[in-house]
């Protein structure tokens, strides 16, 4: 997949989030949203100049978090935001065994194998050790549960590794899959996070992934040859 079609995938789910969720008339006075990171402030010509540097800087830079989340009803529940989105599963037998196999997971599903890229995810956990909070909304079209959320250092990782295998959807860059069962669903984070009650966003919860299923479904692995 290449950048455009990323930035569209990425931008339709925090479209449906927002008007969904944080536009939701019981949490839009209680939770702030906050536009922060690269993809939101930092002007077209500029990241296409960025793409190719490589320095410590230019990482933090690119992998900046997009938003930050602050709760008015609980100011210290203050946190950086980023979005995931992946609509296609590991095809490969052999993959999801070399998973299995370094994760030492024999029983490990296909579909509870997330992916994203090794930069963004080493970016996200450097600033989580120096004390700042980090939280991931993984939308995985492919997840029984579909719409995760938690913290960085809660999300498991099996494995870390390079796409060698020619794919007309995938981007090429070393990434790292984790365990999808390691992340509470969206909604269980707010409950547990900043004490939602689960009745006040089922109904909006619900509509939710409903639309991400029909705007961004299963996309089956395709070789390309």
């Amino acid at each position: 997949m290449g950048f455009g079609d990323r930035t569209t995938q990425a931008n339709t789910l925090i479209e449906q989030v927002t008007a969904l969720l944080w536009e939701h008339p019981s949490l839009k006075s209680r939770f702030h949203h906050i536009p922060f990171g690269y993809e939101t402030h930092i002007p077209d010509p500029v990241r296409q100049r960025l793409r190719f540097v490589y320095t410590m800087t230019a990482r933090h830079i690119k992998f900046a978090p997009d938003f930050f989340l602050l709760d008015h009803k609980f100011p210290e529940k203050v946190y950086l935001l980023e979005y995931k989105c992946t609509q296609t599963p590991i095809a490969l037998e052999s993959r999801v065994e070399q998973v299995r196999t370094a994760a030492g997971k024999p029983q490990l599903k296909a579909e509870d194998i997330g992916q994203m890229e090794e930069a963004a995810y080493d970016n996200y956990s450097a600033i989580q050790s120096l004390g700042v909070s980090v939280a991931i909304i993984n939308y995985c079209a492919f997840h029984p549960r579909l719409l995760l959320c938690d913290f960085i250092e809660n999300v498991e990782i099996l494995l870390r590794a390079s796409v060698t295998t020619p794919t007309q959807t995938g981007s090429r860059t070393p990434f790292v899959n984790f365990d999808l069962n390691s992340m509470r669903t969206l909604d269980l984070f707010l409950t547990g996070e900043h004490r939602v009650a689960p009745g006040v966003i089922a109904p909006a919860f619900h509509e939710l992934k409903q639309r991400l299923i029909t705007l961004l479904p299963v996309k089956p692995w395709k070789p390309l040859y």
